[in-house]
């Protein structure tokens, strides 16, 4: 674990080649180390070696079947080309992590993309019901009504974001935006 940390000190002052060193030794000496694997498979991929920091990911969570950022760093990574693989990968973190609703709303967001539009609107919806917080979830929801032309659904979300307590005045103030737009359109 020390050469992890230290990779992941190289890492942040930008001194990759130090961070991949270090990642390298702790993988010779514990190759089957989820962490040494994940920070790897981070690195390439910011390197822009996708193939290769797809191989570690998995391999990361091969080893912890449990860690959830690595699946959805490879719902990220295999978004471009491989759709279905994406929403796959994002389903699993989003099942592994219900609480991080990032990795829930970006499966909605890669369903909606694959054209699985009712299993983004569920996706959404349990988010929303789960995290009324995540002020993102809404208006991508309300946009794939829209989109669809379901104009008092879209509505009904809008009307549910402004009803969120302690959401920025930035936040509320684009929903309004939204419904006047989507009002004048009625």
């Amino acid at each position: 674990m020390a050469m992890v940390n230290s990779s992941i000190a190289y890492a942040q002052m930008g001194e990759n080649d130090k961070a991949e060193k270090s990642l390298k030794q702790a993988l010779k000496m514990a190759p089957d180390n989820a962490a040494a694997n994940f920070n790897m498979g981070l690195l390439m991929a910011e390197k822009n070696e996708l193939k290769t920091a797809e191989e570690y990911l998995k391999k990361a969570l091969k080893d912890d079947p449990q860690m959830a950022q690595a699946a959805y760093n490879l719902c990220i990574i295999t978004a471009k080309d491989r759709i279905n693989e994406a929403v796959t990968w994002c389903g699993k973190a989003a099942e592994l992590r219900p609480q991080e609703p990032k990795y829930t709303y970006t499966l909605a967001f890669f369903e909606q993309q694959k054209g699985d539009i009712d299993g983004a609107i569920k996706t959404l919806d349990a988010l929303i019901a789960r995290q009324p917080a995540y002020l993102d979830a809404y208006l991508l929801l309300a946009g794939i009504y829209e989109k669809q032309g379901k104009k008092d659904d879209a509505e009904r979300v809008y009307n549910k974001a402004l009803a969120v307590e302690r959401a920025p005045e930035a936040f509320s103030s684009h929903v309004r935006t939204k419904l006047e737009e989507l009002k004048e359109t009625k």
